[in-house]
């Protein structure tokens, strides 16, 4: 379903790649890749607290390495 909204993403059909990327998360709900590529679409959409909240979970998953760095940076880019 990553790739799905990946997809998606590149359609610009952005209610599509959220719903897949969703849907990635309810089927795999501790790994973070679908949480930072929904939490990025977020804030390109300007849906701000959504990314936060997203992004943050991310950090709650994972306290180090490239996805928990990945989400930091995302973190600092929203909150601009």
């Amino acid at each position: 379903h990553t790739n799905l909204g990946i997809a998606y993403e590149a359609l610009k059909r952005w209610d599509k790649a959220i719903e897949a990327y969703k849907k990635a998360i309810q089927y795999s709900p501790a790994t973070p890749p679908p949480y930072i590529r929904l939490g990025r679409l977020y804030n390109s959409l300007n849906r701000k607290d959504e990314a936060l909240r997203v992004l943050k979970q991310v950090l709650g998953m994972v306290k180090e390495g490239p996805d928990a760095e990945e989400a930091r940076r995302l973190l600092k880019e929203v909150e601009k």
